[in-house]
């Protein structure tokens, strides 16, 4: 009987944005689509992972207490390792961004923007995100030396990386499958079927820039325009959110933008058949797996015309400028204007685009080649 190859999945880092949905594609997959793999799963104790992965003895979840910025070193270099040791693996796949301090191969799943950067300016950043980010990327570099393979997924990525660790190390570009879950439930969202609902399906974070959609609905409400903006946050995302919620309520915006929450990867399929288009206006990504879902599921895309915005969507999207809400509002008037047998080639342009991308299967086996034989 052939030895199974152990495989130590950590994802104890990977609590917020489009980041759990990547680990909970790689993890299912894993899990479903190998046989001669054994897994052990690390991932924070929250109630989404609780409810994906209720029943399954291979997953552990660490306390949220113990991934707070003074507890990460003992969790890293003490917790995290003794779980490594236990298991034997022969490979450790680490899914966060800073990679695991451990003497086994390791796999680093890259998609820290902040850490490639060469600049942070112009990013809508504080002083203290600033000097997090620059802290957290002295310990990427630190640590750069336990790892043997990292996976980006562009090649832009991969660039700036190599410009980055200024080290010989092997850098493998996957580009994002589209999220694949096993459930699916409703969300509680009904359209209006006279409006067209514009998606900005994020976390708030200040480099995602969806401020300056709040731009965008006041010329909306000024032309009186049938687009509604959909957002996804909350009050409790960050002070900078609860300012944009208040600021919609306040300025009587919510016909044209407003917020129906944290959305759970098994509602993501419902939440795309009940919108009409995606909007992104993004000021740096590594990836971002909304636009691969956008595109699986037949939606037009409109976001911010930056070179890793290109990369992914090539022709399919329809380009503006990030800094600008005229250019926004225009962007969405031409697509809207056009005709629509063009308005349909620019979605079957994304769906040919994205039925070429690598199922989580496939682009785990390209990861795992030397590794992994059946």
């Amino acid at each position: 009987m052939e030895r199974k190859r152990r495989i130590f999945i950590n994802a104890s880092t990977v609590l917020l944005g489009g980041g759990v949905s990547v680990a909970i594609n790689i993890i299912n997959s894993l899990n479903n689509d190998f046989n001669n793999i054994e897994t052990l799963v690390v991932v924070p104790d929250t109630n989404e992972y609780q409810s994906l992965f209720k029943g399954l003895e291979n997953i552990i979840y660490i306390p949220l207490k113990k991934l707070k910025r003074h507890n990460r070193p003992y969790t890293d270099f003490v917790l995290i390792n003794r779980l490594i040791n236990n298991f034997n693996p022969h490979i450790v796949f680490s899914l966060g961004n800073l990679p695991t301090p451990t003497k086994y191969y390791q796999i680093n799943l890259f998609d820290n923007p902040f850490t490639s950067a060469k600049r942070l300016n112009n990013l809508h950043l504080t002083y203290k995100e600033k000097l997090i980010h620059q802290f957290r990327n002295i310990a990427f570099l630190r640590r750069v030396k336990y790892v043997d393979k990292f996976v980006v997924q562009t090649h832009i990525q991969q660039e700036l990386l190599l410009q980055k660790i200024k080290c010989k190390k092997d850098i493998e570009v996957l580009p994002n499958a589209s999220i694949s879950v096993s459930e699916t439930e409703e969300i509680n969202f009904t359209p209006d079927k006279s409006r067209k609902y514009l998606l900005a399906f994020s976390y708030y974070y200040p480099h995602k820039n969806l401020e300056k959609l709040i731009d965008v609905a006041r010329l909306f409400k000024q032309k009186n325009k049938n687009y509604s903006i959909i957002l996804t946050i909350t009050n409790n995302q960050d002070k900078r959110a609860k300012k944009m919620l208040e600021c919609i309520k306040r300025e009587n915006l919510s016909e044209y933008i407003f917020s129906i929450g944290k959305v759970n990867a098994s509602q993501i399929a419902d939440l795309y058949s009940k919108i009409d288009a995606m909007i992104l206006p993004t000021l740096m990504e590594s990836f971002s797996s909304t636009y691969s879902d956008s595109m699986k599921y037949e939606k037009p895309i409109f976001t911010s015309d930056r070179d890793f915005a290109h990369e992914v969507c090539g022709e399919s999207a329809n380009y503006f400028d990030p800094h600008n809400a005229q250019s926004i509002y225009n962007c969405i008037e031409l697509y809207y204007s056009l005709d629509v047998s063009s308005r349909e080639a620019k979605v079957e342009e994304g769906k040919n685009r994205v039925a070429n991308f690598l199922s989580w299967s496939d682009n785990l086996k390209k990861i795992l080649k030397e590794n992994y034989n059946g």
